[in-house]
């Protein structure tokens, strides 16, 4: 949908992956340490990053790692 939208628009793709601060957690689930976290969102939007240049050759592509909430950190992407 992204890569359709930026060739429609002519404009570059950026791909916006946030990294929560706080992570809701019950008895049976264990505990992350932030660094974990922060290198699963590494992963997620590098293989984005790579789909969307496979999908979209011809685009700009940029990527940013955001940490904090959400709904707000990407709104203020």
């Amino acid at each position: 949908y992204a890569v359709q939208e930026a060739r429609g628009l002519g404009t570059a793709l950026r791909l916006v992956h946030v990294v929560p601060d706080f992570v809701a957690m019950t008895p049976m689930m264990p505990m992350y340490p932030s660094d974990s976290l922060t290198e699963t969102g590494v992963t997620v939007l590098g293989r984005a990053e790579r789909e969307a240049a496979v999908l979209a050759p011809d685009l700009v592509i940029t990527s940013v790692l955001r940490h904090g909430s959400r709904a707000a950190e990407l709104a203020a992407s």
